[in-house]
């Protein structure tokens, strides 16, 4: 397995230092005390009582904060993978009150952009993550599905449900939208750097678009909230091992946030047998993220991340030929524990934003670029025995992007706010597959490549209108247009009336229409001609395939691969991922024969409209 100690070494030297600049920083933030003491030794020793009354605040606040976590992560849980703790802080600096105030004024002015009028919101702040089981540890969709709506799947199937639909998800990070990628069995974000998650649902507003199912707006954590940091080291069943680091503070002002995790299981997809201990499943996962604010005018802030992860795709021993048998090369018997299937996943994304405010204008420009890389490796022999092919599949993508975001108060009852969305994203897909032909038993090689150049634009414009001190209504306008694999645009109206008769009740209605164009990495046309005459060609009968062959061989192949429920369940996994739509484990996911068409096919955007009855909703 590819070793990611290269990633873990560089943030072991980091952590080594901070110790240093944590002894040094009460020295410098005692400074602005000790200019008051000559007027305040005049009075006589009970003078000093302030600043040391300011730095006991300053503990007591920063106690019950790592308190939590270590119950939270001490907590018993029923997972594979629970273990115990073991933490080390590194003291910082105190917070400084001035950078404090004007990054509250700018948090809650960036608040202003984003409404959530007529939605549903499920927030979890910071101390209710940590004193969550696992804590910090815990996965962000373990986490997710501590709020209402939200269902556990499958690790292939993208982790959770939100409202039963499959995907369809947004991430925002400090209200600036996370750009699709192809991340396959991983996670890109890590809920460390988590200081508020609220998933939001619902007849979204006008200023939401592409992923419509349910909103994950993240605020990270903040260097002047959250100054000095800590070392961990969390493990347990499974082999599982999890060192970290976490740290902040301020320097002038400029605020700073990091993060590091490295991540060891034996068990890093699923286990599809009943043992204890899976077969070839092992993953290493490494990920970091940075965070840095600068109070410019206007302020800056400077947001990076990046996850690299390694998985085996497990395996099920004692799996039967299929019926009629592929016999590549002569080979009769294969160990289906034995079969080594790979899957490498790298992600990497950057957002830099540009926030500025008024005395009733509040606007944040934003740059975003993100880049993926999915390569699937196949077991060669053991694919081909068992499913007629191999594929070698490699998905990339780079996007970039601007956000535009803004609002403005016009009264004391109407407050208009407008945006735009431009992304381009250049994807190259690979295709490498050996394939077993209708007749003979030496596999013939077939090569697949498409490179596009794909834009997102979307624009909106919506009124907050405040009837009365109990009544508002939100209205807007979205227009949407792809230009991708096939070119689709849309106008999306939504609305919606919120009612609070008294504190505590809120009532709401709301509609909306939805516009939903598919991912382009995972949206790549296919050639299936190009199988004709191959185990792989279209189920319907054969395609080109020589009269004599027993017809629909690959509708046959796909019940023998539906009754294993063994190492195709990672076959299936790896179709769901890289949408390998040549694999026969694809059919299987599908559970219906291909068709016959020779064209190349592409999803088509869906368009959705939707309404939300009214509903009650008690304020907690």
């Amino acid at each position: 397995m590819r070793s990611l100690a290269p990633l873990v070494l560089p943030l072991a030297l980091f952590l080594q230092a901070t110790p240093v600049c944590a002894q040094q920083a009460p020295a410098t933030s005692n400074n602005p005390p000790q200019a008051q003491a000559p007027q305040q030794g005049e009075a006589g020793k009970t003078e000093q009582l302030p600043p040391v009354k300011v730095i006991e605040e300053t503990a007591k606040k920063t106690a019950p904060h790592k308190a939590t976590k270590a119950k939270g992560s001490a907590a018993p849980v029923p997972s594979a993978s629970t273990g115990t703790p073991v933490q080390a802080n590194l003291a910082g600096s105190p917070q400084a009150g001035p950078l404090v105030a004007e990054t509250q004024a700018l948090d809650t002015a960036r608040d202003n952009l984003l409404t959530q009028i007529g939605t549903n919101s499920f927030s979890m702040n910071r101390e209710a993550l940590e004193a969550m089981p696992e804590g910090t540890n815990a996965l962000v969709s373990k986490v997710l599905l501590q709020a209402p709506g939200v269902t556990q799947d499958s690790v292939a199937s993208g982790q959770i449900h939100v409202r039963n639909e499959h995907a369809n998800v947004q991430f925002r990070i400090n209200g600036i939208i996370l750009p699709d990628g192809v991340s396959g069995f991983s996670q890109v974000l890590d809920t460390a750097f988590i200081g508020n998650m609220a998933l939001v649902t619902g007849a979204l507003p006008a200023e939401y678009g592409l992923r419509t199912s349910g909103l994950i707006d993240i605020q990270t954590r903040s260097g002047a909230f959250d100054g000095g940091g800590s070392i961990g080291v969390y493990g347990g069943s499974r082999e599982t091992l999890t060192p970290s680091f976490e740290y902040g503070g301020t320097e002038g002002h400029t605020e700073y946030f990091v993060t590091g995790r490295y991540f060891q299981s034996n068990e890093g997809i699923e286990n599809p047998t009943p043992s204890v201990v899976p077969i070839h499943d092992d993953t290493e996962q490494g990920a970091f993220f940075s965070y840095v604010s600068t109070l410019l005018n206007p302020n800056a802030r400077l947001i990076s991340g990046s996850t690299i992860n390694q998985f085996q795709i497990p395996n099920t021993p004692g799996l039967d030929p299929p019926d009629p048998p592929f016999d590549p090369f002569g080979i009769t018997t294969f160990n289906s524990a034995a079969v080594n299937e790979r899957q490498f996943e790298q992600n990497y994304y950057d957002v830099l934003a540009l926030q500025m405010k008024a005395d009733n204008v509040d606007v944040q420009l934003a740059y975003f670029a993100r880049y993926s890389d999915l390569h699937f490796t196949p077991d060669f022999l053991g694919d081909l025995f068992f499913n007629g092919v191999a594929s070698d599949v490699q998905r990339q993508s780079f996007v970039n992007g601007v956000q535009g975001d803004g609002s403005y108060k016009v009264n004391e009852t109407h407050t208009l706010r407008a945006g735009f969305f431009i992304s381009g994203e250049q994807t190259e897909v690979g295709n490498a597959s050996s394939v077993m032909p209708d007749v003979g038993d030496t596999p013939v090689n077939i090569n697949e490549s498409t490179s596009k150049l794909g834009w997102l634009l979307g624009a909106y414009l919506q009124d907050e209108w405040k009837l009365t001190s109990q009544l508002t209504l939100n209205v807007g306008i979205r227009f949407d247009q792809m230009y991708q694999f096939v070119d689709a645009n849309q106008w999306s109206p939504r609305a919606s009336l919120v009612y609070k008769p008294f504190d505590g009740t809120t009532l709401h209605a709301g509609y909306a229409r939805y516009f939903t164009p598919p991912s382009q990495v995972i949206a790549t046309p296919t050639d299936v001609a190009a199988f004709n005459n191959t185990t792989q060609a279209s189920s319907v009968c054969g395609g080109n395939s020589p009269p004599d062959q027993p017809p629909c061989r690959s509708a046959r192949t796909i019940s023998t691969l539906a009754s294993c429920s063994g190492s195709f369940l990672a076959s299936r996994s790896v179709s769901t991922a890289i949408t390998s739509s040549r694999a026969t484990c694809w059919m299987t996911v599908s559970s219906a024969p291909r068709s016959c068409s020779t064209a190349s096919t592409t999803p088509r955007p869906t368009t959705r409209a939707s309404s939300s009855r009214p509903t009650a909703t008690l304020a907690t």
